[in-house]
């Protein structure tokens, strides 16, 4: 069985702590344990949070990034009112940061947007609050839209940053943290990069056969970058950093680099450090589940919110729509006021049996891709089949299922070999500054490779 006792995941009761003991000691354990490093809270049952060891290799996020809430459901950051778009947005820019989430409850509800700056390994920057923003440093978004479809009732928020409110003053990692108005306490914190455009960037990707990872198709991003003027020791000044798929945890520093070009520079991943090429998402297309889909076994309507069966997703199989799935690691809820939740039930199909300790869990664009322990998978008795399930608002998302073992992920072991797939690489230049002593981000570029 997935489930055992020895679980690296445990829920927490944070909530009903203040109801036995005063409320500033409450205040105080909960920031204690948002600073331990070997923690990092996700959402869990109930509105309770869950905590995470940091042990699994290859997180997918950002050490900090963290939704502790469960009825805050369908987040989206994005720039310039296109929900596809990365939250990478240009200093002293027409460019804007569009946040995006539901509250599942029709109570009133207020929450504060603040900001924090980091370093390229997203440690805490030297700078002051005063130091990257103008203007009001605590913006409140105020009680939201209620939707017009009672199954279930949420409230929609959302805001438009920087405004006449809060301007951004430097560039390089940020953090937008959202905190619940009547608690402070922090309730969701996402990352998002504002870069200054200084110098360019030209980016293509090599396609590399490997012996490793099962024989699977490689990609090398190489790029070159034309230094700008006000960079006097380059090699000493400058680093870079390659994400594929919007996965900023996963970042990578390219280790072979070249300055022997006066003006440029280039860099690219060693092939040993290689990205995959044919790494998998299944689509989900939750705007048309119903009994006339052939991925739907069973409907039931009466439920809030409704459930939904699908079939099963086969290891190792592709789930072909031929339709081009959502690059945003968020997905792209729908924002009408009329769309619906919905609980979907998700089943696995796979000739590979986890040893005792394994787990296995489903992540996806509706996850945040964050590990839950609410999405592991259980055996079904009646079904034979490995299941889960997840609420989730209709719209166009991605998923997989990926394997913890020994305290390190396996997203490939599901995967099928040699499917053609799109993949996406953001590539970061980054410059230390000797006076602020913070890291600059001078220019970003995006490659996309594959069909």
């Amino acid at each position: 069985m997935f489930l055992k006792d020895n679980t690296i995941f445990h829920d927490i009761n944070l909530t009903g702590t203040s109801r036995f003991i005063p409320i500033w000691i409450s205040v105080v354990l909960f920031l204690l344990m948002l600073g331990c490093s070997s923690i990092k809270i996700e959402s869990g049952r109930n509105g309770q949070a869950t905590s995470q060891k940091n042990t699994p290799e290859n997180l997918f996020n950002v050490s900090g990034q963290i939704v502790t809430d469960q009825q805050i459901r369908s987040v989206q950051l994005f720039k310039n009112n296109n929900p596809d778009s990365p939250p990478i947005i240009e200093l002293n820019s027409s460019d804007k940061l569009h946040l995006r989430f539901d509250y599942m409850d029709v109570s009133s509800k207020q929450f504060v947007i603040t900001f924090s700056h980091h370093n390229i390994d997203w440690s805490p920057s030297s700078l002051a609050p005063s130091d990257i923003t103008q203007g009001i440093r605590r913006i409140y978004m105020n009680t939201g839209i209620v939707n017009s479809n009672e199954r279930p009732i949420y409230r929609s928020f959302s805001a438009v940053l920087p405004n006449e409110q809060v301007t951004f003053l430097r560039s390089g990692n940020y953090m937008l943290r959202v905190e619940d108005a009547d608690t402070g306490f922090l309730v969701m914190s996402l990352p998002f990069f504002i870069f200054e455009n200084e110098g360019s960037i030209e980016s293509s990707v090599e396609f590399l056969q490997s012996p490793r990872q099962n024989l699977r198709a490689l990609h090398r991003p190489v790029n070159r970058y034309k230094i700008p003027e006000s960079v006097e020791q380059p090699q000493f000044d400058l680093s870079f950093r390659i994400a594929q798929n919007r996965f900023w945890g996963r970042a990578r520093t390219p280790s072979e680099t070249d300055f022997s070009s006066p003006g440029s520079v280039m860099f690219e991943m060693e092939q040993e450090r290689a990205f995959i090429a044919d790494y998998y998402f299944h689509p989900l297309f939750a705007s048309e589940l119903s009994l006339s889909n052939p991925r739907v076994i069973d409907l039931f309507p009466e439920e809030i919110p409704p459930r939904i069966l699908l079939g099963d997703d086969t290891a190792n199989l592709a789930n072909l729509s031929g339709r081009t799935l959502p690059n945003s690691a968020f997905g792209l809820p729908d924002r009408n006021s009329d769309a619906e939740y919905l609980n979907i039930v998700f089943s696995l199909d796979t000739e590979d049996t986890p040893e005792a300790g394994d787990s296995v869990f489903l992540i996806g664009d509706f996850t945040g891709w964050a590990l839950r322990s609410e999405n592991r998978l259980s055996y079904n008795e009646d079904t034979k089949r490995w299941q889960t399930s997840a609420i989730i608002k209709e719209g166009e998302y991605k998923y997989k299922y990926v394997m913890v073992k020994e305290n390190e992920i396996d997203d490939l072991i599901f995967d099928p070999l040699f499917e053609r797939t799109k993949q996406e690489y953001y590539v970061f230049v980054y410059q230390q500054d000797k006076n602020e002593f913070y890291d600059r981000l001078l220019q970003v570029n995006t490659v996309i490779a594959g069909s």
